[in-house]
């Protein structure tokens, strides 16, 4: 599906004008100065549908009015795209220009299949899934869902995910209900590793699958071998997968001056080897947002450069680790920013390209920030550059608690705890350690520090005093 596209070059016609001279007796005449035409890069961005409009994926506008659509091996029109899907981009960006024109989007979803099992934090913010033993981790702000929500997700209910690989486990930024259409079996697709290759069988993620009469024409002579990454979709009967198509999983892209990628942070070595979505990438030379940022597995960023014979030489890498979570109602609203209303004092956020929207009241519906207004319930993820938050993700719900996790910056015990500016008394408040277990408000103030992040929550109607508190890791 990933085929290549041919570079194309700006090509202008200059008119050269010349003008006489009006006092000189030579009669000779200037040229003008020949203008540098713009120039334009061939570029490729994987990563998550964050806006529209064409669409937004790392933060880039991408026109996609003459863009092939590829969806799940198909032939799509642009309505087919969704808020959260992971997309592999091929365009073109002048530099003179804020929007890139796409040639290709691809979109696969990384696993579809029956919830086997579901495992809540204690925190109530993640669920952990079981899929065709593929584990998956759903969160309550930054997954998108569709057709179910965080809170209706439920057994054997078949979905679709769509996130980012850290190690063997899918962090969904994307997960969506599907109908299941087949008279005999559930409608799979599963991806990974072949084992245990036989003549009519092999395993992938330790579940059988059955080849004998599956489509091979999307492998290498059609021709399934053992330790090749594949996809296979088919019929599952709750014990194996009768497979109707296997098709090779290549994440070959020829040598680009512009390559992009979104992930979380894994098989990290150093910081010149680690992968992102498979993807390796050198970094040792980068620049950093935050400038401290100190890469490590498990770290949610974006890498940007050359991609040389398969690695990603970056020279910027941008974290999106959203450590900060905010909720309440918006008390003001400007063309880049929310500001959210805490009784004791006030928050703001900004936005940008790169903020994801969701209406979590309606899942249809395409949330921007001019649609919002005073009053509104919001939940917000953030991250810190400097002194500023920007939100990662935002979200438009029904009212709820008003809540702040944040490091703690100042505290007198056992009367106050101060976050992000934002003051809470603590006198009758319950309190928890890290592990959700309950303490007592002498044992919390014992153990707590400046830095540490903690969790506030004043339940509604909001007073400015804090109901629960909680340590977090």
């Amino acid at each position: 599906m990933q085929s290549g596209f041919a570079k194309s070059l700006l090509s202008l016609s200059i008119l050269m004008l010349f003008s006489c001279g009006g006092g000189s007796s030579s009669g000779s005449s200037t040229p003008t100065p020949t203008p540098t035409p713009p120039t334009e890069t061939d570029i490729v961005v994987t990563g998550a549908i964050s806006g529209f409009g064409s669409i937004y994926v790392n933060g880039i506008r991408f026109d996609v009015s003459s863009a092939s659509i590829d969806v799940d091996g198909f032939n799509a029109s642009d309505d087919a795209l969704k808020l959260g899907m992971m997309v592999t981009v091929r365009a073109t960006q002048g530099d003179d220009s804020s929007v890139a024109n796409a040639e290709q989007v691809i979109y696969d979803d990384d696993v579809q299949g029956p919830i086997a099992s579901i495992n809540e934090a204690d925190d109530g913010r993640q669920k952990l899934l079981t899929i065709l033993n593929v584990t998956v981790v759903a969160d309550a702000i930054s997954t998108v869902f569709d057709g179910i929500s965080y809170d209706t997700l439920a057994i054997d209910d078949l979905v679709e995910v769509s996130g980012f690989y850290d190690n063997n486990t899918i962090v969904a930024t994307r997960i969506e209900k599907k109908t299941n259409t087949a008279t005999s079996g559930i409608e799979v697709e599963l991806k990974g590793v072949v084992e245990n290759l036989d003549e009519e069988l092999f395993t992938l993620a330790g579940i059988s699958v059955d080849y004998t009469n599956a489509d091979l024409s999307g492998v290498v002579g059609e021709v399934v071998s053992n330790g090749v990454a594949v996809e296979v979709k088919g019929l599952y009967d709750g014990d194996k997968i009768v497979a109707t198509e296997v098709e090779v999983e290549s994440l070959e892209f020829e040598n680009m001056e512009s390559f992009s990628v979104e992930g979380i942070i894994s098989n990290y070595a150093s910081d010149q080897s680690f992968s992102l979505q498979g993807i390796l990438v050198n970094a040792a030379q980068a620049q950093r947002q935050p400038n401290n940022l100190v890469l490590t597995d498990g770290l949610r960023i974006e890498a940007s450069g050359e991609l040389v014979d398969g690695v990603l030489i970056a020279n910027e890498v941008e974290s999106y680790q959203s450590d900060i979570e905010v909720a309440a109602t918006i008390s003001n609203i400007d063309s880049d920013s929310v500001t959210l209303d805490f009784i004791t004092g006030e928050i703001t956020v900004m936005t940008d390209k790169r903020t994801r929207f969701k209406d979590d009241r309606d899942s249809d519906a395409v949330l921007t920030l001019s649609q919002l207004q005073n009053g509104d319930y919001v939940q917000i993820k953030a991250r810190r550059n400097n002194n500023t938050l920007y939100a990662s993700e935002l979200r438009l719900d029904e009212l709820d608690d008003n809540v702040i996790q944040a490091p703690v910056e100042s505290f007198t015990a056992p009367d106050n705890v101060t976050v992000l500016g934002i003051t809470f008394t603590t006198a009758s408040a319950s309190f928890e350690d890290r592990n959700d277990q309950e303490i007592s408000q002498q044992v919390f103030f014992d153990n707590l520090q400046a830095g540490q992040v903690i969790q506030v929550k004043d339940e509604q109607p909001a007073d400015g005093n804090a109901d629960e508190v909680e340590l977090e890791d």
